[in-house]
């Protein structure tokens, strides 16, 4: 599928997900623009990178920023780029920069001509206590400074009908490369070093999907009539128990996690699933990996890396 007419840019390219992202664009015969501030490590990207153009800038750079959309005409852009340090991202001031500098890049493109902006929002804008999340009918209520300002965010980008907004409401991911303190990688890596691995008693429910799948899920929604917000989840809920049970079968270690060592965060929702059925009636997205399939491809991932000192631990 090769989209020679088309120029998508992708900010925060280097990232978890903007890797992911950028990975299926070139596999799919895209050549997409990356956005990377100068210090970005291009270890997510490997081989992607060789398809894509490369503009080193960082998005406080006004100047530069319109430049470079002057030069580069971008028709499309996905803006993934945002403050995203686990366990801190959620209260971070930054979110604050985050939300100006993307409001700048919105209308930027605009003055470029940009047909098609594709926000990235999370499903912590949604009241969480009404279980099974859906766009439109399930009330805002965000719960930290991080889904505020994406909330806010989008409310901006609405105003810009000309760009076709789309506002992707991103769940709960796992998969290559995810940052090591992150519940999957932190369980998997930790049991195959035979340590002992404490969580909660892990009744809490989550929707789960494969990062290449959410890749997979944002270019099948940018590439739709949809506009407005949008949910990129599993639609199955999975209890954050039965997610470790499985980990533990795959590995063959059942006796390293102490469920119930530690307690649950107060504010941490009991139940949060995605109605992803938006998605699935305006595309043909399907979701490559099951849980399991999905489980087992992150294990031998981590496996292959733990041989190699450079793909240490992000």
């Amino acid at each position: 599928m090769h989209h020679s007419s088309r120029r998508v840019l992708v900010t925060g390219a280097s990232g978890f997900i903007g890797a992911a992202v950028v990975r299926h664009l070139a596999a799919s015969g895209d050549r997409p623009y990356v956005l990377l501030r100068p210090t970005s490590s291009l270890q997510r990207l490997g081989p992607a990178l060789a398809a894509c153009t490369a503009v080193t800038l960082d998005l406080a750079d006004e100047a530069g920023l319109s430049r470079a959309l002057a030069d580069i005409q971008p028709t499309h852009c996905i803006h993934l780029a945002w403050y995203a340090v686990p366990g801190s991202y959620h209260h971070a001031s930054q979110n604050l920069d985050f939300l100006a500098l993307s409001a700048y890049l919105v209308r930027a493109l605009a003055a470029a001509g940009c047909e098609r902006f594709v926000g990235i929002g999370t499903c912590f804008e949604y009241d969480t206590r009404y279980g099974y999340l859906q766009e439109g009918l399930t009330p805002l209520a965000p719960l930290n400074l991080y889904a505020a300002s994406k909330a806010t965010f989008h409310q901006y980008a609405q105003q810009f009908p000309q760009m076709r907004p789309l506002w992707l409401r991103l769940f709960y991911q796992y998969g290559p490369y995810e940052s090591a303190q992150r519940l999957v990688p932190a369980v998997i890596t930790r049991l195959l070093r035979d340590e002992r691995v404490e969580t909660t008693a892990g009744e809490q429910v989550r929707d789960y999907l494969h990062v290449e799948d959410v890749a997979s899920a944002v270019c099948a929604a940018m590439d739709s009539d949809l506009t407005g917000a949008v949910n990129i989840g599993s639609g199955v809920p999975c209890r954050v128990t039965d997610l470790i049970a499985a980990i533990e079968a795959l590995l063959g270690k059942t006796h390293l996690v102490a469920r119930g060592a530690l307690h649950y965060n107060p504010a941490d929702p009991m139940f949060i699933c995605a109605s992803n059925q938006r998605l699935r009636q305006a595309t043909s997205w399907q979701p490559r990996y099951t849980l399991q399939s999905g489980l087992q491809h992150v294990i031998d991932w981590w496996r292959a890396a733990s041989h190699d000192p450079r793909e240490s631990p992000l």
